[in-house]
């Protein structure tokens, strides 16, 4: 049916009655030559209920009648309706409608409802558009509260085109609703606003509330849709005032989603849905709408396919669980492509497989946004990733997503392994998204290639993300596990070494200008590996190098965070080092890291050949290694991995430039009001920096899982100020361990109670200061257990730096305060304004009966004026008069022990020495001939080991072994240079190593090779090895040509000033014997 207005003074149609009326199929509008002109609304409820199905109203013309009246319009001065409902009316229902081009002279909406007790107004897949040639421009619903338990419910919509009345203060252009009274319940499904204005807010949707708490939910909108033609449009798309009117807010913008570029019409919106029993899909008509969305991605496809003009620009997925193909749209028909749910919470989406392995694949410099979604991985795509951004002006945007993986048993079950989940060629840009219980058999979660932005990315659909620095804001990052992958790697790519083709790539030349940020965000229970050949790759976390830009880390967290390899984050500089003074180019602030680590399970540390001329050598120490009994796919195959301590740090920073004559870059890095808590790396368990200008202020780094060093500082200028350091909490107090194999270990000596496979040391104190330029000033230093600070070659201030040392029993295996400052090599030290348990130079220097009392001294008590600060011969020192400085700690060695296995190609001769008074890094050992052995004294070894040597012979296996070892001493050009690099062999290499030599070796008349070779080294010489505490030391060989145990004995001698050579009971010169338990060997 099909009615034609003119001149009509009254509703077309009224229902005033109790029950519920629907009309259906009626067409409304003008005469054929010109607009319907009316005085009358076209559908006007008074009483009970209208239901409108497939209703049309389009190009009519409403005005006052001046010379009418009519019962039901008293006032002539009331606001005119296309549709109006009276507050006493139950519902107005709209369903696959079409509202266009309707002008209300005047004042007015096409829909006024005036709701009363328990009114709702529903509108379900239907049509408001006005197009640019209608007379007069209204707004499409106005919707004034008068009573309890109103509701405004939408559901598949389009609003276009509408302006608010000047009149009603230019507020609302296509929805206004008026809660100032009563509230109105609003639910908001499948919408699409474009091309609506109003001069002085809410483009979109203008509410006017009473107070705050009536403000509506988030939530209350899902799959709305918002087309903004510039940034201020995003701005005034949802505006609202409380109380007042004259005071407009403008932060509801999020409640209908935008898009980050220009969008002139919603030509380019598509949507995606479920059909069900709420929502039909029509196969005669376009999909893509909200009132009839597409199934799936291939019908936009073939769309696509059909007309080579078509914009898809936006794909809104509604409710429901989506296995999709691969989403790709040609860069014509899009330069950004922007993918949208509802929330994360009703709207998931997953990958169909695909030959290019990845979701979403952008095109070259097209943008990729990706919002309020849950994407998840597919057992049915292992292999598939989410999102690959290609060319260096594009960009990847990631806001109010969720990205989640399978419940699996165990990580180790996981079958997926994508190369990555999402990489960037260009910025990357992360907000309020959630990644959590991923668990891959390897690939990276953010690979992001550039960090900087262009000016051209204005034209790569993200020109609104504006002043906003590329970077992850608000995220969190929980449950992940990979292998041999950085879960987050960023790089800084500048025009001279971007690998991306940078032709069109014009990046801004003032790196100041940008910087790359992680704000606010959670990283919980992460876990990699990271190969420790694999050059490239270092920090498993969180991985970044800058080629100049700047780098913040702020007010995050790290916790329960564990990488099997040398760096849990890693911050590299490669840029500029050419300004005169030092850029705040890095900084880490305000973030906290608990329970974290970084390490290679059962690693050792590569031993040095002792071949030297001076007779002068320094060993590095290794722990008692026990097989690993984690899971994790790079070190749970019994490979033995030898490494360098100064690559070890939780956090590592690092230059890769020449830097000034001392090497040091002018880059500087800030470290402020950190907090790290029971973290663990070889050496730095709070820190390593290299080569960098370094401030660390107003920090925390307390009780390491180990005993072992914080802070490792190497080749650097930097200043620690203000911070408290305080070593591991006590000594294990169980020290028996039960491992897997049900045996009682004791653990009393271990570095890592509880964590047989970590590397750990003493040496280093908790803040070693290396080759460089240092400051420490007003910082606390409390039972470091292993010494508080280490100066190694390094200029050093120390200014009111104050240590708290309890004074241990004798029986302690760790005990700072015996060694708070050991300084050696061609250093400088300088002490000032020093503050021991709480007594100052002065107190020491001035002592009366009264400062005794109060600080609870007795008169012959020095231990509290003791500075226990000791130094070799080549360290200079300057230290205030008033302090007494210790004498020289006597070594007590009570027992020494050399184990032989010559299976272990790295260590083969492990020494072991057990006493008192050990100090690290001058901590030295003499090792000479006591006497030669008895032929008594041989027959009876000889006699004794005769069974091992009968397994020996069967086995062919010493006189080949006892070849390796003497062709590696005779070649020894060949073995330095194998020496220096990191050896990682498995058990099957090791057995091959084996294999004979081809080599004739003079033997004796009894056929054993002649021992020892010509040329051997000579003994006595000095060995510089690792303490482990004070009590404890330990170092490795290769070389042993200068041991021959068949025939002599050998005796030890320790030195903590190289002078004076103590041993037994501290006797000098009194030698202890050289225990030799022979594992595997002669």
């Amino acid at each position: 049916m099909r009615s034609e207005l003119w001149g009509a003074s009254a509703s077309l149609i009224q229902c005033n009655g109790l029950g519920r009326s629907v009309i259906s199929g009626l067409r409304v509008g003008r005469n054929k030559l010109e607009f319907g002109i009316s005085n009358g609304a076209v559908f006007e409820v008074i009483l009970g209920s209208l239901i409108l199905i497939d209703v049309k109203v389009e190009r009519v013309i409403m005005m006052q009648n001046e010379n009418e009246s009519n019962s039901y319009i008293n006032d002539k001065n009331e606001m005119l309706g296309l549709i109006i409902v009276k507050e006493n009316a139950k519902l107005l229902r709209l369903e696959k409608c079409i509202i266009s081009n309707i002008s209300i002279y005047n004042k007015g909406s096409a829909i006024l409802m005036k709701g009363g007790l328990n009114s709702k107004l529903e509108i379900k897949d239907c049509n408001f558009i006005q197009e640019s040639n209608a007379p007069q421009s209204i707004s499409a619903i106005r919707f004034i509260s008068l009573n309890n338990g109103q509701v405004l419910d939408v559901d598949g919509a389009v609003f276009s085109g509408f302006t608010a009345d000047s009149q009603y203060n230019s507020q609302g252009g296509a929805i206004y609703i008026d809660m100032k009274t009563y509230d109105v319940s609003l639910r908001f499904r499948r919408c699409v606003f474009a091309q609506n204005s109003a001069l002085n807010g809410g483009t979109n949707i203008f509410i006017a509330y009473k107070q705050s708490p009536q403000r509506v939910r988030r939530d209350s909108f899902l799959g709305c849709y918002a087309c903004a033609y510039s940034s201020i449009d995003q701005e005034k798309s949802f505006c609202y005032t409380i109380g007042n009117d004259n005071e407009v807010f403008i932060d509801e913008r999020d409640s209908l989603q935008s898009s980050f570029f220009q969008q002139q019409s919603n030509d380019g919106v598509w949507f995606i849905g479920k059909a069900d029993g709420n929502h039909t899909y029509n196969p005669i008509i376009k999909c893509g709408l909200p009132t009839n969305p597409c199934l799936s991605f291939d019908q936009i496809v073939s769309y696509i396919h059909q007309n080579d003009s078509l914009k898809v620009e936006t794909i809104q997925f509604c409710e429901g669980i989506y296995n999709t193909p691969q989403i790709t749209v040609p860069s014509s028909q899009a330069l950004s492509i922007n993918i949208v749910g509802c929330n994360s919470l009703i709207t998931e989406i997953s990958a169909q497989q695909n030959i290019e392995k990845v979701l979403i694949q952008g095109q070259e410099d097209q943008s990729i946004i990706i919002e309020r979604i849950h994407m998840t991985l597919s057992n049915n795509s292992p292999q598939s990733g989410f999102v690959n951004v290609q060319g260096s002006n594009a960009g990847l945007i990631l806001s109010e997503v969720r990205v989640s993986g399978l419940v699996v048993s165990a990580p180790s079950s996981s079958t997926l392994e994508p190369k990555y989940l999402f990489h960037s060629a260009g910025i990357i840009y992360l907000e309020d998204v959630i990644i959590e219980n991923i668990f891959l058999q390897t690939g990276s979660i953010i690979l992001a290639e550039q960090v900087r932005k262009s000016n051209e990315q204005a034209s790569a659909g993200i020109e609104w993300l504006g002043l906003r620095s590329s970077g992850i804001y608000g995220c969190y990052f929980n449950e992940i596990t990979t292998n041999e992958s950085r879960i987050i790697s960023i790089l800084d790519s500048s025009l001279s070494s971007n690998s991306i083709s940078t032709q069109n790539n014009k990046l801004q030349s003032n790196a100041d200008s940008q910087s790359f940020i992680i704000h606010d965000s959670i990283f919980s229970n992460c876990v990699t590996s990271v190969n420790v050949l694999d050059t490239e790759t270092k920090g498993g976390i969180v991985h970044i190098m800058s080629d100049g830009i700047k780098f913040d880390i702020i007010t995050c967290e790290f916790r329960r965070c564990q990488v099997l390899g040398r760096n849990l984050v890693y911050i590299g500089w490669t840029g500029d080092d050419s300004n005169a003074s030092a850029a705040k180019t890095i900084m880490i602030s305000d973030t906290i890291f608990t329970e974290c680590s970084s390490v290679i399970p059962g690693m050792r540390v590569v031993a040095q050949d002792i071949y030297n001329p001076q007779k002068y050598f320094i060993m590095q120490d290794s722990n008692t290694n026990y097989p690993y009994t984690e899971q994790n796919q790079l070190y749970s195959d019994e490979k033995a991995t030898y490494d360098e301590v100064y690559k070890h740090g939780l956090i590592y920073l690092e230059s890769l430039t020449a830097g000034d004559k001392l090497g040091i870059s002018s880059s500087r890095y800030d470290i402020y009001g950190i907090f790290v808590a029971e973290c663990h790396s070889a050496v730095g368990s709070g820190l390593t920096a290299t080569k960098v200008t370094l401030y660390i202020t107003e920090s925390v780094f307390i009780m390491p899982i180990c005993y072992s060093n914080v802070i490792y500082l190497n080749q650097t200028r930097g200043k620690i100020e203000s911070c408290y350091f305080k070593g591991r909490n006590s000594t294990y107090e169980d020290p028996l361990l039960q491992t897997e194999s049900e045996e009682i270990v004791d653990d009393t000596w271990a570095l890592c109670p509880g964590q047989s496979t970590y590397y750990s040391t003493t040496t280093h104190g908790l803040v070693y200061l290396t080759k460089g330029l240092y400051e420490i000033e007003s910082d606390q230093f409390e039972q470091s257990q292993v010494g508080a600070v280490k100066v190694d070659t390094a200029d050093v201030v120390m200014n009111n730096v104050s240590f708290i040392e309890p004074k241990l029993e004798d029986e302690a295996l760790y005990d700072g305060g015996q060694n708070l400052v050991v300084c050696v090599g061609k250093s400088h030290l300088e002490v000032v304004d020093a503050i021991i348990n709480g007594f100052t130079e002065d107190n020491c220097s001035y002592r009366t009966n009264q400062i005794e009392e109060y600080f609870e001294m007795s008169k012959n008590d020095n231990s509290a004026c003791t500075l226990n600060i000791l130094k070799d011969g080549l360290c200079q020192m300057r230290v205030t008069y008033k302090w007494e400085l210790p004498q020289t700690p006597i070594v007590v060695l009570e027992k020494v022990r050399l184990v032989i296995n010559l299976k272990d190609e790295e260590e083969p001769f492990k020494f072991e020495l057990e006493g008192n008074n050990f100090v690290p890094l001058v901590f030295t050992i003499m090792i000479d001939q006591i006497r030669l052995k008895t032929k008594d004294e041989i027959h009876d070894e000889v006699m004794n080991n005769i069974e091992e040597k009968k397994k020996y012979e069967q086995n062919n296996t010493l006189s080949n072994l006892m070849q390796i070892f003497q062709h590696r001493f005779i070649n020894k050009n060949e073995f330095e240079e194998k020496r220096n690099k990191t050896i990682h062999f498995t058990n099957q290499q090791q057995k091959n190593s084996f294999i004979a030599n081809e080599v004739d070796y003079t033997r004796d008349s009894y056929g054993r090779i002649a021992w020892p070779p010509e040329g051997a080294s000579q003994v006595p010489f000095l060995v510089l090895a690792s303490v482990h505490g004070t009590k404890r030391a330990s170092f490795s060989m290769k070389d042993i040509s200068w041991l021959d145990s068949r025939t002599s004995y050998y005796g030890i001698l320790a030195s903590n000033d190289g002078k004076k050579f103590t041993g037994e009971n501290g006797e000098e010169g009194k030698e202890i014997r050289l225990e030799i338990d022979i594992k595997y060997g002669e």
